[in-house]
Protein backbone atom coordinates (compact mmCIF):
# COMPACT_ATOMS: atom_id res chain seq x y z
CA UNK A 1 0.00 0.00 0.00
CA UNK A 2 0.86 3.59 -0.43
CA UNK A 3 2.22 5.70 2.39
CA UNK A 4 -0.22 8.72 3.32
CA UNK A 5 1.35 12.18 2.71
CA UNK A 6 2.33 12.42 6.24
CA UNK A 7 4.64 9.75 6.13
CA UNK A 8 8.19 10.16 7.03
CA UNK A 9 10.55 10.18 4.20
CA UNK A 10 13.54 7.90 3.25
CA UNK A 11 16.33 10.42 4.08
CA UNK A 12 14.81 11.13 8.23
CA UNK A 13 12.92 7.52 8.49
CA UNK A 14 17.05 6.90 9.75
CA UNK A 15 16.54 9.50 12.49
CA UNK A 16 13.24 8.47 13.99
CA UNK A 17 14.76 5.72 16.28
CA UNK A 18 16.86 8.19 18.05
CA UNK A 19 13.76 10.30 18.55
CA UNK A 20 11.63 7.24 19.68
CA UNK A 21 13.75 5.37 21.81
CA UNK A 22 13.06 7.92 25.12
CA UNK A 23 9.38 7.38 24.80
CA UNK A 24 9.84 3.84 24.10
CA UNK A 25 11.86 3.44 27.53
CA UNK A 26 9.00 5.32 29.85
CA UNK A 27 6.26 3.90 28.06
CA UNK A 28 7.84 0.34 29.60
CA UNK A 29 8.37 2.38 32.73
CA UNK A 30 5.08 2.92 33.08
CA UNK A 31 3.58 -0.38 31.92
CA UNK A 32 5.62 -1.91 34.67
CA UNK A 33 4.17 0.36 37.32
CA UNK A 34 1.11 -0.53 35.58
CA UNK A 35 1.76 -4.14 35.47
CA UNK A 36 3.27 -3.99 39.41
CA UNK A 37 -0.40 -1.78 40.81
CA UNK A 38 -2.77 -4.04 39.15
CA UNK A 39 -1.53 -7.29 40.02
CA UNK A 40 -0.92 -6.35 43.40
CA UNK A 41 -4.34 -4.46 43.67
CA UNK A 42 -6.39 -7.41 42.98
CA UNK A 43 -4.32 -10.71 43.96
CA UNK A 44 -2.27 -9.11 46.65
CA UNK A 45 0.45 -10.55 44.88
CA UNK A 46 2.32 -10.41 42.15
CA UNK A 47 2.77 -13.39 39.31
CA UNK A 48 5.42 -14.90 38.70
CA UNK A 49 4.58 -14.21 34.94
CA UNK A 50 4.62 -10.50 36.11
CA UNK A 51 7.61 -10.25 37.69
CA UNK A 52 10.04 -12.26 34.86
CA UNK A 53 8.19 -9.55 32.44
CA UNK A 54 8.49 -6.33 34.14
CA UNK A 55 12.80 -7.93 34.12
CA UNK A 56 12.58 -8.31 30.76
CA UNK A 57 10.67 -4.86 29.98
CA UNK A 58 14.05 -3.09 31.57
CA UNK A 59 16.00 -4.33 29.36
CA UNK A 60 13.89 -4.29 26.29
CA UNK A 61 13.75 -0.42 25.27
CA UNK A 62 18.09 -0.68 25.47
CA UNK A 63 18.26 -3.67 23.18
CA UNK A 64 15.93 -2.53 20.43
CA UNK A 65 17.84 0.43 20.56
CA UNK A 66 21.11 -1.48 20.04
CA UNK A 67 19.92 -3.57 17.27
CA UNK A 68 18.46 -0.57 15.95
CA UNK A 69 22.19 1.37 15.66
CA UNK A 70 23.92 -2.03 14.43
CA UNK A 71 21.60 -2.37 11.20
CA UNK A 72 22.94 -1.45 7.67
CA UNK A 73 19.33 0.28 7.23
CA UNK A 74 18.01 1.60 10.65
CA UNK A 75 14.46 2.53 9.27
CA UNK A 76 13.75 -1.41 8.67
CA UNK A 77 15.36 -2.40 11.99
CA UNK A 78 13.49 0.53 13.70
CA UNK A 79 10.07 -1.30 11.94
CA UNK A 80 11.04 -4.02 13.52
CA UNK A 81 11.25 -2.88 16.80
CA UNK A 82 7.73 -1.50 15.96
CA UNK A 83 6.24 -4.86 15.53
CA UNK A 84 7.92 -6.33 18.24
CA UNK A 85 6.62 -3.79 21.07
CA UNK A 86 3.11 -4.73 20.10
CA UNK A 87 3.73 -8.23 20.56
CA UNK A 88 5.02 -7.16 24.02
CA UNK A 89 1.85 -4.30 24.52
CA UNK A 90 -0.62 -7.96 23.64
CA UNK A 91 1.31 -9.55 26.72
CA UNK A 92 1.15 -6.03 29.29
CA UNK A 93 -2.91 -6.15 27.86
CA UNK A 94 -2.86 -9.90 29.51
CA UNK A 95 -0.80 -9.19 32.84
CA UNK A 96 -3.33 -6.24 33.26
CA UNK A 97 -6.10 -8.93 33.24
CA UNK A 98 -7.42 -7.54 29.48
CA UNK A 99 -8.40 -4.59 31.19
CA UNK A 100 -9.16 -2.43 28.40
CA UNK A 101 -8.80 1.09 30.02
CA UNK A 102 -5.41 0.32 31.16
CA UNK A 103 -4.12 -1.78 27.93
CA UNK A 104 -5.61 0.66 25.00
CA UNK A 105 -3.47 3.31 25.51
CA UNK A 106 -0.26 1.40 24.83
CA UNK A 107 -1.50 -0.04 22.24
CA UNK A 108 -3.16 2.96 20.46
CA UNK A 109 -0.22 5.03 20.72
CA UNK A 110 2.48 2.41 18.92
CA UNK A 111 -0.67 1.90 16.89
CA UNK A 112 -0.27 5.40 15.92
CA UNK A 113 3.53 5.41 15.79
CA UNK A 114 3.50 2.47 12.97
CA UNK A 115 1.31 4.05 10.97
CA UNK A 116 3.83 7.06 11.13
CA UNK A 117 6.66 5.41 10.21
CA UNK A 118 5.19 2.63 7.85
CA UNK A 119 1.69 3.84 6.84
CA UNK A 120 -1.34 1.01 6.99
CA UNK A 121 1.02 -1.51 6.12
CA UNK A 122 3.24 -1.76 9.14
CA UNK A 123 -0.05 -0.66 10.79
CA UNK A 124 -1.97 -3.75 9.94
CA UNK A 125 0.74 -5.81 10.78
CA UNK A 126 1.36 -4.19 14.24
CA UNK A 127 -2.09 -5.16 14.98
CA UNK A 128 -1.36 -8.79 14.15
CA UNK A 129 1.79 -8.66 16.03
CA UNK A 130 -0.33 -7.41 18.94
CA UNK A 131 -2.58 -10.30 18.49
CA UNK A 132 -0.18 -12.90 18.49
CA UNK A 133 1.11 -11.40 22.03
CA UNK A 134 -2.56 -11.31 23.33
CA UNK A 135 -2.66 -14.94 22.31
CA UNK A 136 0.81 -16.47 23.48
CA UNK A 137 0.08 -14.35 26.68
CA UNK A 138 -3.57 -16.28 27.49
CA UNK A 139 -1.44 -19.21 27.95
CA UNK A 140 0.12 -17.91 31.14
CA UNK A 141 -2.58 -16.11 32.64
CA UNK A 142 -5.32 -18.17 32.13
CA UNK A 143 -7.46 -15.08 30.65
CA UNK A 144 -8.93 -13.61 33.60
CA UNK A 145 -10.23 -10.57 32.93
CA UNK A 146 -11.51 -7.21 34.55
CA UNK A 147 -13.84 -5.17 33.23
CA UNK A 148 -13.18 -1.67 34.66
CA UNK A 149 -10.33 -1.16 36.57
CA UNK A 150 -10.09 2.01 39.63
CA UNK A 151 -9.48 5.38 38.19
CA UNK A 152 -6.04 5.67 39.88
CA UNK A 153 -4.31 2.70 37.88
CA UNK A 154 -5.51 4.19 35.23
CA UNK A 155 -3.76 7.36 35.20
CA UNK A 156 0.14 6.32 34.12
CA UNK A 157 -1.53 4.90 31.12
CA UNK A 158 -3.67 7.87 29.80
CA UNK A 159 -0.35 10.13 30.33
CA UNK A 160 1.81 7.65 28.36
CA UNK A 161 -1.55 7.81 25.82
CA UNK A 162 -1.52 11.64 25.67
CA UNK A 163 2.36 12.17 25.64
CA UNK A 164 2.82 9.15 23.18
CA UNK A 165 -0.22 10.13 20.72
CA UNK A 166 1.06 14.16 20.88
CA UNK A 167 4.66 13.17 20.79
CA UNK A 168 4.25 11.25 17.14
CA UNK A 169 1.97 13.66 16.60
CA UNK A 170 4.68 16.13 16.25
CA UNK A 171 7.29 13.41 14.89
CA UNK A 172 4.83 13.20 12.05
CA UNK A 173 3.95 16.61 11.47
CA UNK A 174 7.43 17.65 11.46
CA UNK A 175 8.53 14.93 9.00
CA UNK A 176 5.20 15.09 6.78
CA UNK A 177 6.36 18.89 6.40
CA UNK A 178 9.27 18.07 5.02
CA UNK A 179 7.61 14.91 2.92
CA UNK A 180 5.65 17.28 1.10
CA UNK A 181 8.06 19.94 0.55
CA UNK A 182 10.02 17.09 -0.75
CA UNK A 183 7.51 16.01 -3.11
CA UNK A 184 6.49 19.31 -3.92
CA UNK A 185 10.29 20.17 -4.63
CA UNK A 186 10.36 16.40 -6.45
CA UNK A 187 7.47 17.53 -8.49
CA UNK A 188 8.96 20.66 -10.00
CA UNK A 189 12.18 18.74 -10.88
CA UNK A 190 9.87 16.20 -12.85
CA UNK A 191 8.58 19.42 -14.26
CA UNK A 192 11.36 20.55 -15.41
CA UNK A 193 12.87 17.00 -16.41
CA UNK A 194 9.80 16.59 -18.51
CA UNK A 195 10.56 20.27 -20.31
CA UNK A 196 14.29 19.06 -20.78
CA UNK A 197 13.48 15.84 -22.00
CA UNK A 198 11.32 17.12 -24.50
CA UNK A 199 13.98 19.74 -25.84
CA UNK A 200 16.73 16.98 -25.99
CA UNK A 201 14.22 15.09 -28.33
CA UNK A 202 14.13 17.67 -30.36
CA UNK A 203 18.33 18.07 -30.11
CA UNK A 204 18.40 14.45 -30.29
CA UNK A 205 16.50 14.18 -33.68
CA UNK A 206 18.45 17.26 -35.36
CA UNK A 207 21.61 15.21 -34.00
CA UNK A 208 19.79 12.40 -35.73
CA UNK A 209 19.81 14.25 -38.21
CA UNK A 210 23.69 16.11 -38.48
CA UNK A 211 24.68 12.17 -37.93
CA UNK A 212 22.45 10.94 -41.44
CA UNK A 213 24.62 14.01 -42.99
CA UNK A 214 27.82 13.55 -41.39
CA UNK A 215 27.53 9.66 -41.89
CA UNK A 216 26.98 10.77 -46.04
CA UNK A 217 30.02 13.21 -45.87
CA UNK A 218 32.29 10.92 -44.03
CA UNK A 219 31.23 8.32 -46.67
CA UNK A 220 32.17 10.77 -49.62
CA UNK A 221 35.38 11.86 -47.85
CA UNK A 222 36.42 8.39 -47.18
CA UNK A 223 35.38 8.03 -50.92
CA UNK A 224 37.81 11.05 -51.80
CA UNK A 225 40.41 9.28 -49.56
CA UNK A 226 40.30 6.23 -51.35
CA UNK A 227 40.84 8.31 -54.64
CA UNK A 228 43.77 10.60 -53.07
CA UNK A 229 45.49 7.22 -51.27
CA UNK A 230 45.44 5.71 -54.93
CA UNK A 231 46.68 8.68 -56.81
CA UNK A 232 49.52 9.41 -54.09
CA UNK A 233 50.54 5.79 -54.60
CA UNK A 234 51.04 5.96 -58.43
CA UNK A 235 52.53 9.15 -57.65
CA UNK A 236 54.62 8.00 -55.23
CA UNK A 237 55.54 5.34 -57.56
CA UNK A 238 56.18 7.36 -60.64
CA UNK A 239 58.62 9.61 -58.27
CA UNK A 240 60.12 6.51 -57.45
CA UNK A 241 60.51 5.08 -60.79
CA UNK A 242 62.10 8.51 -61.56
CA UNK A 243 64.74 8.35 -58.70
CA UNK A 244 65.86 4.87 -60.44
CA UNK A 245 65.97 7.40 -63.66
CA UNK A 246 68.15 9.41 -62.18
CA UNK A 247 70.53 7.67 -60.57
CA UNK A 248 71.05 5.36 -62.96
CA UNK A 249 72.05 8.57 -65.63
CA UNK A 250 74.42 9.77 -63.06
CA UNK A 251 78.08 7.98 -62.83
CA UNK A 252 78.50 5.53 -60.69
CA UNK A 253 80.47 6.40 -57.59
CA UNK A 254 82.99 3.49 -58.33
CA UNK A 255 83.61 5.12 -61.77
CA UNK A 256 84.67 8.01 -59.98
CA UNK A 257 87.11 6.16 -57.67
CA UNK A 258 88.60 4.31 -60.35
CA UNK A 259 90.01 7.25 -61.80
CA UNK A 260 90.26 9.61 -58.62
CA UNK A 261 91.04 6.72 -55.92
CA UNK A 262 91.25 9.51 -53.25
CA UNK A 263 88.03 10.53 -53.74
CA UNK A 264 84.49 11.06 -52.15
CA UNK A 265 80.80 12.04 -53.72
CA UNK A 266 77.96 12.40 -51.12
CA UNK A 267 74.85 12.94 -52.95
CA UNK A 268 71.59 13.89 -50.53
CA UNK A 269 68.42 14.87 -51.97
CA UNK A 270 65.86 16.72 -50.07
CA UNK A 271 63.18 14.62 -51.22
CA UNK A 272 63.01 11.90 -53.40
CA UNK A 273 64.42 13.09 -56.52
CA UNK A 274 67.03 15.83 -56.55
CA UNK A 275 67.73 19.08 -58.24
CA UNK A 276 71.34 18.34 -57.80
CA UNK A 277 73.60 16.30 -59.44
CA UNK A 278 76.94 15.59 -60.10
CA UNK A 279 78.67 14.47 -63.53
CA UNK A 280 81.61 12.75 -64.60
CA UNK A 281 83.34 11.93 -68.13
CA UNK A 282 86.97 10.68 -68.46
CA UNK A 283 88.97 10.87 -72.08
CA UNK A 284 92.91 9.97 -73.21
CA UNK A 285 94.15 13.28 -71.45
CA UNK A 286 92.14 14.70 -68.67
CA UNK A 287 89.48 13.87 -66.27
CA UNK A 288 86.24 16.17 -65.26
CA UNK A 289 84.18 15.79 -62.49
CA UNK A 290 81.17 18.75 -61.56
CA UNK A 291 79.00 19.86 -59.52
CA UNK A 292 75.68 21.22 -60.23
CA UNK A 293 72.36 23.03 -58.25
CA UNK A 294 69.36 23.03 -61.02
CA UNK A 295 66.74 25.66 -60.17
CA UNK A 296 64.43 24.08 -57.54
CA UNK A 297 64.10 20.60 -56.25
CA UNK A 298 62.37 17.54 -56.42
CA UNK A 299 60.46 16.87 -59.53
CA UNK A 300 61.05 20.14 -61.04
CA UNK A 301 64.56 20.04 -60.27
CA UNK A 302 64.82 16.25 -61.18
CA UNK A 303 64.01 17.10 -64.90
CA UNK A 304 66.66 19.81 -65.20
CA UNK A 305 68.84 17.45 -63.78
CA UNK A 306 68.40 15.30 -66.64
CA UNK A 307 68.49 18.28 -69.07
CA UNK A 308 71.94 19.19 -67.66
CA UNK A 309 73.29 15.55 -67.82
CA UNK A 310 72.42 15.12 -71.47
CA UNK A 311 73.82 18.26 -72.74
CA UNK A 312 77.22 18.07 -70.63
CA UNK A 313 77.60 14.41 -72.36
CA UNK A 314 76.83 15.67 -75.52
CA UNK A 315 79.07 18.69 -74.95
CA UNK A 316 82.19 16.59 -74.14
CA UNK A 317 81.77 13.14 -75.33
CA UNK A 318 80.12 13.84 -78.59
CA UNK A 319 81.63 17.20 -79.62
CA UNK A 320 84.65 16.90 -77.72
CA UNK A 321 85.02 20.26 -75.86
CA UNK A 322 86.95 19.39 -72.55
CA UNK A 323 88.02 23.18 -71.23
CA UNK A 324 85.74 24.26 -68.17
CA UNK A 325 85.00 27.57 -69.26
CA UNK A 326 83.43 26.25 -73.01
CA UNK A 327 81.78 23.68 -71.36
CA UNK A 328 79.83 26.29 -69.50
CA UNK A 329 79.13 28.79 -72.00
CA UNK A 330 77.97 25.88 -74.07
CA UNK A 331 75.86 24.49 -71.44
CA UNK A 332 74.29 27.88 -70.77
CA UNK A 333 73.44 28.45 -74.95
CA UNK A 334 72.34 24.64 -74.88
CA UNK A 335 69.65 25.52 -72.33
CA UNK A 336 68.37 28.29 -73.33
CA UNK A 337 68.07 26.58 -76.56
CA UNK A 338 66.29 23.72 -74.69
CA UNK A 339 63.78 25.36 -73.31
CA UNK A 340 63.53 27.91 -75.29
CA UNK A 341 64.09 30.84 -72.85
CA UNK A 342 64.43 33.38 -75.67
CA UNK A 343 60.40 32.37 -76.55
CA UNK A 344 59.11 31.77 -73.39
CA UNK A 345 60.81 33.82 -70.55
CA UNK A 346 61.18 30.72 -68.64
CA UNK A 347 63.94 31.25 -65.94
CA UNK A 348 65.22 27.87 -64.94
CA UNK A 349 68.20 26.92 -64.77
CA UNK A 350 71.59 25.73 -62.71
CA UNK A 351 74.74 26.63 -60.84
CA UNK A 352 77.63 24.50 -61.60
CA UNK A 353 81.50 24.01 -60.95
CA UNK A 354 83.28 22.05 -63.23
CA UNK A 355 87.03 20.12 -62.98
CA UNK A 356 89.43 19.36 -65.59
CA UNK A 357 92.30 17.38 -64.25
CA UNK A 358 95.25 16.58 -66.50
CA UNK A 359 96.31 12.71 -66.69
CA UNK A 360 99.41 11.12 -68.24
CA UNK A 361 99.26 6.93 -68.86
CA UNK A 362 96.05 6.53 -66.93
CA UNK A 363 97.11 8.90 -63.77
CA UNK A 364 96.83 11.81 -62.69
CA UNK A 365 100.10 14.65 -64.15
CA UNK A 366 101.19 15.35 -60.50
CA UNK A 367 103.77 17.90 -61.04
CA UNK A 368 103.60 18.42 -64.46
CA UNK A 369 99.50 18.52 -65.28
CA UNK A 370 97.40 21.15 -63.79
CA UNK A 371 93.96 21.38 -62.03
CA UNK A 372 91.35 23.58 -64.47
CA UNK A 373 88.10 25.10 -63.24
CA UNK A 374 85.18 27.53 -64.16
CA UNK A 375 82.37 28.06 -62.17
CA UNK A 376 78.89 29.35 -62.23
CA UNK A 377 77.78 29.75 -58.82
CA UNK A 378 79.54 27.00 -57.08
CA UNK A 379 83.21 28.24 -56.08
CA UNK A 380 86.02 25.59 -55.37
CA UNK A 381 87.90 25.39 -52.52
CA UNK A 382 91.51 24.39 -52.80
CA UNK A 383 93.19 23.34 -49.55
CA UNK A 384 97.10 23.25 -49.77
CA UNK A 385 99.40 22.70 -47.13
CA UNK A 386 96.82 23.20 -44.74
CA UNK A 387 95.89 27.03 -46.44
CA UNK A 388 92.17 27.11 -47.54
CA UNK A 389 91.99 28.76 -51.10
CA UNK A 390 88.34 29.60 -52.39
CA UNK A 391 87.95 30.48 -56.11
CA UNK A 392 85.05 32.20 -57.08
CA UNK A 393 82.61 31.10 -59.28
CA UNK A 394 81.74 33.30 -61.90
CA UNK A 395 78.33 34.97 -61.57
CA UNK A 396 77.42 34.76 -65.08
CA UNK A 397 73.77 32.25 -65.13
CA UNK A 398 73.63 29.53 -66.78
CA UNK A 399 69.68 29.27 -68.26
CA UNK A 400 67.59 32.28 -67.68
CA UNK A 401 67.84 35.92 -68.94
CA UNK A 402 71.86 36.77 -69.26
CA UNK A 403 72.30 40.60 -67.82
CA UNK A 404 76.07 40.24 -68.65
CA UNK A 405 75.93 40.07 -72.37
CA UNK A 406 79.03 38.76 -73.96
CA UNK A 407 81.11 38.29 -70.69
CA UNK A 408 82.65 34.95 -71.22
CA UNK A 409 83.50 32.85 -67.70
CA UNK A 410 87.03 32.78 -66.63
CA UNK A 411 89.27 29.71 -66.80
CA UNK A 412 90.83 28.83 -63.37
CA UNK A 413 94.21 26.92 -63.79
CA UNK A 414 96.43 25.18 -60.72
CA UNK A 415 99.11 23.10 -60.84
CA UNK A 416 98.43 19.58 -59.09
CA UNK A 417 100.44 18.93 -56.27
CA UNK A 418 100.98 16.00 -54.20
CA UNK A 419 98.51 16.65 -51.09
CA UNK A 420 96.34 19.21 -52.24
CA UNK A 421 92.87 18.51 -51.99
CA UNK A 422 90.01 20.38 -53.87
CA UNK A 423 86.04 20.34 -53.24
CA UNK A 424 82.69 21.31 -54.98
CA UNK A 425 79.66 21.80 -52.50
CA UNK A 426 76.68 23.10 -53.76
CA UNK A 427 74.74 26.02 -51.62
CA UNK A 428 72.57 23.33 -50.09
CA UNK A 429 74.97 22.30 -47.51
CA UNK A 430 76.22 26.36 -46.67
CA UNK A 431 72.88 27.47 -46.60
CA UNK A 432 71.29 25.07 -43.78
CA UNK A 433 70.10 26.35 -40.98
CA UNK A 434 71.01 25.29 -37.43
CA UNK A 435 73.11 25.57 -34.98
CA UNK A 436 72.76 27.36 -31.36
CA UNK A 437 71.65 30.62 -33.08
CA UNK A 438 69.37 29.04 -35.90
CA UNK A 439 71.92 30.44 -38.47
CA UNK A 440 73.44 29.48 -41.95
CA UNK A 441 76.06 27.19 -42.21
CA UNK A 442 77.79 29.77 -44.15
CA UNK A 443 80.94 29.40 -46.47
CA UNK A 444 83.48 30.46 -43.56
CA UNK A 445 82.32 27.46 -41.26
CA UNK A 446 82.77 25.39 -44.37
CA UNK A 447 86.62 26.84 -44.58
CA UNK A 448 87.55 25.49 -41.09
CA UNK A 449 85.91 22.15 -41.35
CA UNK A 450 88.25 21.52 -44.31
CA UNK A 451 91.33 22.68 -42.80
CA UNK A 452 90.92 21.06 -39.81
CA UNK A 453 89.81 17.23 -42.34
CA UNK A 454 91.78 18.06 -45.09
CA UNK A 455 94.78 15.46 -44.10
CA UNK A 456 92.13 13.16 -43.50
CA UNK A 457 91.64 9.54 -45.76
CA UNK A 458 89.00 10.65 -47.87
CA UNK A 459 86.21 8.41 -46.59
CA UNK A 460 86.86 9.82 -42.84
CA UNK A 461 86.55 13.10 -44.50
CA UNK A 462 82.85 12.37 -46.01
CA UNK A 463 81.58 11.12 -42.78
CA UNK A 464 83.34 14.40 -41.09
CA UNK A 465 81.42 16.36 -43.76
CA UNK A 466 78.28 14.83 -43.48
CA UNK A 467 77.61 14.33 -39.34
CA UNK A 468 78.84 18.24 -39.16
CA UNK A 469 75.82 18.90 -40.78
CA UNK A 470 73.88 16.81 -39.46
CA UNK A 471 74.82 17.93 -35.98
CA UNK A 472 74.21 21.63 -36.76
CA UNK A 473 70.99 20.77 -38.33
CA UNK A 474 69.30 19.06 -35.11
CA UNK A 475 70.87 21.52 -32.57
CA UNK A 476 68.05 23.92 -34.03
CA UNK A 477 65.77 21.15 -34.70
CA UNK A 478 65.55 22.14 -38.61
CA UNK A 479 64.57 19.97 -41.29
CA UNK A 480 67.35 19.76 -44.57
CA UNK A 481 66.23 22.44 -46.62
CA UNK A 482 67.81 22.00 -49.93
CA UNK A 483 69.03 19.43 -51.74
CA UNK A 484 73.13 18.15 -51.07
CA UNK A 485 75.95 17.74 -53.13
CA UNK A 486 79.64 17.74 -52.22
CA UNK A 487 82.26 16.41 -54.03
CA UNK A 488 86.42 15.86 -52.83
CA UNK A 489 89.46 14.87 -54.43
CA UNK A 490 92.54 14.45 -52.61
CA UNK A 491 95.78 14.32 -55.20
Amino acid sequence: MNQPESAITEKNKGSIGRRIYPLRVVGYWLAIATILLTQWHYKAEISTVALVFCGWALVYPHLGFLYYRRQRSSHAAEQHVLLADMFWIGWISALVFYSPALAAPFAIANSATNFSMGGMKLFLLGLISYALGVLSAGFFTDWEYIAVAESSLMIPAFVYLFAGSHYIGFLSYVYGTSARKSKKHIAEQNSRLLEQTSELMVLNEEISQQAEEISAQRQNIEEQNRLLSRRNRNISESIAYARRIQQAIMPQQSEVRAALPQSFVWFSPKEVVSGDFYWFARTEQQVLIAAADCTGHGIPGAFMSLIGNDLLHEIVSVRGITRPDLILEELRLGIGKVLRQHETLNQDGMEIGICALDMADGKLSVGSGNLYYAGSGIPLYCVNQGKVQIIRADKIPIGGRNRFGAMQFQLHQLPLREGMSFYLFSDGYTDQFGGSSNRKFGRKRLEQLLAEIHLLPMPQQEGRIKQTIEDWRQAADEKQLDDIIAIGVQI
